[in-house]
């Protein structure tokens, strides 16, 4: 107790350099924990269900004549298909995503929905505050809300009975009440109701028709996924012809995929996780060595110190406890402060890792954060804490003044090891996502809008609204398709004349104005006209690799599930249907006609101002007044394709500014103990004659193989973790040797500006001052 209080006391007169060190863990502290709380967030996702561990996706495996593609999205019937075939399945679901802008009163709220079965509520035990699922989800009329969703609509008012209404006519009464799903979990929504509610959506949800439905199915205790997947195309042979897709060279297999691992093993999760793995371990690495080192710096009067509690009867056991006392307090303090942060900036973690303010204090999260926190402990008192304990008594009657300097430059090595890795990583990530938005997708964005306002409307009801919208003297160019094209496109396989299946080639369905206004380029043929002949397509530079056409492929044909062959019209140069991490796809372009329905339009303006986009959304709601007008700019859809890129940016961004200043904390305290304990030394050699730069340069010189080491090994290790994470781009930076040369030289010469600053006010002194302190 006596040690505790002693180092209490000593804590309290602020004496050595104890703020420095308290700053220094309170920084490395906070933002490990950030850091881990997005890791422990993305490793905790879908693991709070009950039985999460029996919880199982239905995913799909296509294998195609070129390539193999993994899909988490399935056929409507598969997963109940299974729940009925395989008695170690105890339960299925299958869900549809809709997201409706549903209106109360004069309030609209946009609700994440789940088009899903009764089963949904069992699988993932999901508790039933109000209503009974199994009679009122007989009705696709009927809706259940979260309680969250439901107090933001209605308040404190009873939600039951109350009508909901969507801008397409379609009413939702509020049949039931759920609890909150988890905010880490793919299955999240606002809102569920009847999977019949996908017939008023004009999906296809037969056997065989869109794979874009989400399956999943809980295991009985002790069935293993092994046991039932090699069964699973024969038995579902009764259903659907897959045999006869198959012998066409479209293989279609079904597999499951444990839910605790579907988000975390994505790979730019894995990838941006494995980043933030090294970030938080070399910030609170270096943030303990700088504890290490500062001890170092304050060995000369502590040391004495020490020796005198050594002369009045403390043993090495008591010295020992001192130092570990005072190593808890400081972290205790530190993990206070910690707290107060991370409250005070919990808006601002929650938008850069995801993670709310009660996932960062959950008991899950504190699992992984408190041996942390341990580990700190340990590496920062265990060391300075054995050193001090073997101070001998003689220091108490004689300046004590160890060297140490190997360990003391080890601990810098590393701690510059650390600032070159990340500044040189943040180039490598800056660079990328520079990539990402300057990179020429093929059409143009500027001035580029983008609207589902006149979703449903016919070719000749289009053609009505488009003349209206080009009447506004701002509108340059109008465009329909099925698809953003940062959003992606949907896909079919191309068939030869003997209906065997040859690759899948992404497709869209477009009006004859489409290709013009998005500033798409005509590399051969023609564009659609008007009225186009049926079976005219238009494919693009890769669609003709594809095929291993040579020459002009104009005039040639291919196949879809039909007995009409499609007949290319023209060539378009490839353009981009997705983001950076998906290569250039083979894709074909039909025109619209009288049966296709418009899903959203592309509308070029000369300036997207807030004036031209009111008056935009004036002429829509004429044209839709049924529909609640959103639009967006294409650019914007863009920074959002790649927002985890961006918070990955950031994230190391502020990463580079703390642990730089913690290694510059530690710097300024090597250098001052160096000069501490040579300034005798340096005091004689300018009494015979040394200069100030000779005095700068015999200091700075201790450091020179250690500034060099850490510095490349800091950019190998730069180099091997950047190539990691840049493989799952299809475009992708080069990692140029001139980039980690200039990254280098950038540490090294602010290493060295801060050392010279640091020793000249010393070089520059009277040495007279320096043998009389001595």
């Amino acid at each position: 107790m006596k040690t505790l209080s002693y180092a209490f006391k000593y804590l309290l007169k602020l004496r050595g350099n104890n703020v420095i060190k308290l700053i220094s863990i309170t920084m490395g502290l906070f933002l490990g924990w950030v850091f881990l709380a997005k890791i422990v967030y993305v490793e905790s996702y879908n693991k709070s269900f009950p039985d999460a561990e029996r919880i199982y996706r239905v995913d799909e495996r296509v294998t195609l004549p070129d390539r193999e593609i993994k899909a988490g999205y399935i056929s409507a019937p598969v997963a109940p298909a299974l729940k009925d075939e395989f008695p170690e399945i105890e339960t299925a679901t299958v869900i549809c995503r809709h997201f409706p802008l549903l209106t109360h009163g004069e309030h609209p709220f946009e609700i994440n929905i789940a088009c899903t079965d009764t089963a949904f509520f069992d699988l993932f035990s999901i508790e039933v505050l109000s209503g009974d699922p199994e009679q009122a989800l007989q009705d696709p009329d009927n809706l259940f809300l979260s309680r969250k969703t439901a107090r933001r609509i209605f308040g404190e008012a009873d939600p039951i009975g109350q009508m909901l209404e969507e801008a397409t006519g379609t009413h939702y009464r509020v049949a039931g009440i759920f609890e909150d799903l988890p905010d880490n979990t793919d299955v999240r929504c606002e809102g569920i109701v009847s999977f019949d509610n996908v017939k008023k959506m004009r999906r296809n949800s037969g056997w065989g028709g869109g794979d874009s439905y989400t399956g999943y199915v809980r295991l009985v205790p002790q069935a293993v996924p092994d046991s039932i997947e090699p069964r699973i195309m024969d038995v579902l042979q009764k259903y659907y012809d897959y045999a006869g897709d198959a012998a066409q060279g479209f293989k279609i297999e079904y597999f499951f995929n444990p839910m605790t691992d579907i988000y975390a093993q994505q790979p730019d999760v894995k990838n941006a996780t494995q980043l933030l793995i090294l970030l938080a371990v070399a910030i609170l690495f270096v943030s303990a060595l700088n504890y290490v080192l500062s001890n170092f710096s304050s060995l000369p009067e502590r040391g004495r110190t020490m020796a005198m509690h050594k002369c009045n009867g403390a043993r090495k056991s008591d010295i020992f406890s001192i130092m570990m006392s005072e190593t808890s307090l400081l972290i205790l303090i530190s993990f206070l402060f910690v707290i107060a942060l991370l409250f005070g900036l919990r808006d601002t973690i929650q938008k850069m890792v995801g993670a709310t303010p009660k996932m960062l204090f959950s008991g899950y999260n504190l699992r992984y954060i408190i041996p942390i926190v341990a580990g700190v402990f340990l590496l920062a008192g265990l060391v300075p804490a054995n050193l001090l304990a073997r101070i001998p008594v003689t220091t108490a009657y004689r300046r004590y003044s160890p060297s140490n300097r190997l360990w003391k430059q080890a601990l810098l090595l590393i701690q510059f090891t650390a600032v070159t890795l990340l500044i040189s990583l943040l180039v490598t990530v800056a660079r990328q996502y520079d990539l990402m938005l300057r990179e020429n997708p093929g059409y143009n964005t500027k001035n580029m809008l983008h609207t589902e306002a006149l979703a449903g409307r016919n070719i000749q009801q289009y053609e009505t609204a488009r003349q209206e919208l080009l009447s506004l003297p701002f509108v340059t160019g109008i465009g329909a398709g099925c698809h953003p094209l940062e959003g992606g496109y949907s896909g079919n396989p191309v068939q030869d004349d003997q209906k065997n299946n040859l690759f899948v080639t992404r497709l869209d369905v477009i009006s004859p104005d489409y290709i013009p206004t998005m500033g798409i380029q005509l590399k051969q043929g023609e564009n659609f006209e008007n009225m186009p002949t049926e079976g005219q397509v238009i494919v693009n530079e890769e669609f003709v690799r594809k095929m291993g056409w040579q020459g002009n492929p104009v005039g040639n044909s291919f196949f879809f599930d039909s007995p009409t062959p499609c007949t290319v019209i023209g060539v378009v140069r490839d353009f981009r249907t997705s983001t950076l991490r998906a290569g250039i796809e083979p894709l074909a372009l039909f025109c619209m006609n009288d049966q296709d329905g418009i899903e959203d339009i592309q509308i070029r303006v000369d300036a997207i101002t807030p004036e031209n986009i009111a008056s935009l959304t004036a002429k829509l709601k004429t044209l839709a007044p049924e529909q609640d007008i959103r639009i967006w700019a294409y650019d914007d859809l863009t920074l959002n394709a790649y927002y985890n890129e961006r918070m990955l940016r950031n994230m190391i961004f502020v990463g580079v500014f703390i642990t730089l200043a913690i290694s510059l904390i530690g710097l300024f305290g090597f250098i001052n103990d160096e000069i501490r304990r040579r300034s005798k030394e340096i005091a004689i050699r300018k009494v015979n004659g040394a200069t100030p730069g000779s005095i700068v340069r015999l200091i700075a010189s201790d450091l020179k193989y250690t500034v060099c080491a850490g510095i490349v090994a800091g950019l190998g290790l730069s180099f091997l973790q950047g190539r990691h994470w840049l493989e799952r781009f299809a475009v992708k930076v080069p990692l140029s040797l001139w980039i980690y040369i200039v990254c280098g030289i950038a540490v090294a010469g602010l290493i060295c500006a801060i050392t010279v600053l640091k020793i000249r006010k010393t070089a520059n002194e009277n040495p007279v001052n320096s043998i009389k302190k001595e």
